[in-house]
């Protein structure tokens, strides 16, 4: 980086240590591609009382669980496949699957006003039909160490290394060829919000459509992180707008597109509170 800004190092670090104190930018986060070996539901649901729902959750293998307010009120992911509909607190389902790989487009430099600009002019031409992908490659096998130190760097991937190779009493040689393995199953993400993630506001979306990649390519002219994956045949999209512009400009832009066929349906959510949980479940299993 420090050869491509043409700043020193330290300069760099200076403004990255500001960036992430001000919540412009957060660490790197891993995600994992999915494969047979390694796959992960997502589920979208009603309940009365999300809260009371966090320990059946945990016990039962999900890792990550958001609150939220709006069609449905719970959304949670797992490696494994969970029931909850037993629960008291449960009342219905949205929907629940795999998922596809995340694609997370590459931020643009540009101004909300121009992002509508660029999208209307988008509207315009007839996409293609255009579903993202849910096949499952073979993968590689995970190991427990590898799956454990992946968990430990999974929402930072900037943390050193000596203190995890001490904390955990792993060789250096050890470190490194787990660490390869990682990468060769996951994808780097960097949430970025030019204006300091509290001045957004995040949307969730579940999206019927026919036309995943052309969505995804007008959602990714908005000048902030965004992330998109299937879910069956519903693309789910979060999406960042900036609180200073009109949030019914983003809302109409939504209903223009249901009226042109581009949406069959939508449903949207604002997320208020999310939690993880480390390691959320055992190593998976290999494939057969």
């Amino acid at each position: 980086m420090s050869d491509f800004v043409g700043k020193s190092l330290n300069t760099i670090s200076r403004h990255v240590r500001k960036a992430e104190e001000n919540d412009i930018i957060f660490p790197p986060q891993l995600r994992l591609i999915m494969t047979k070996q390694a796959i992960e539901y997502m589920y979208f649901v009603k309940v009365s009382d999300p809260v009371d729902c966090y320990p059946f959750l945990k016990e039962s293998g999900a890792f990550y669980v958001c609150l939220s307010s709006g069609f449905y009120n719970l959304m949670f992911m797992s490696y494994t496949p969970v029931d909850i509909t037993h629960l008291s607190q449960y009342r219905d389902t949205f929907l629940s699957g795999k998922r596809s790989d995340y694609m997370v487009p590459m931020v643009p430099r540009q101004t909300f006003e121009k992002a509508y600009e660029k999208i209307n002019a988008k509207l315009k031409i007839e996409p293609e039909p255009s579903l993202l992908s849910l096949d499952l490659p073979k993968g590689i096998p995970w190991s427990e160490d590898v799956w454990f130190l992946y968990h430990v760097l999974k929402y930072n991937f900037r943390l050193k290394y000596t203190p995890i190779i001490k904390r955990y009493h792993i060789s250096v040689s050890s470190f490194y060829d787990r660490l390869d393995k990682i990468k060769q199953q996951t994808n780097v993400y960097i949430p970025f919000y030019p204006l300091g993630q509290m001045q957004y506001t995040i949307f969730h979306l579940l999206i019927k459509s026919r036309f995943h990649e052309f969505l995804v390519d007008c959602f990714s002219e908005f000048p902030a992180s965004s992330l998109h994956c299937r879910v069956k045949d519903f693309l789910f999209s979060r999406v960042s707008i900036s609180k200073w512009t009109e949030r019914t400009s983003f809302l109409k832009l939504l209903s223009s597109m249901q009226h042109l066929g581009i949406i069959e349906d939508y449903e949207t959510s604002l997320p208020f509170e999310s939690d993880s949980f480390h390691p959320g479940s055992p190593c998976p299993a290999p494939s057969p």
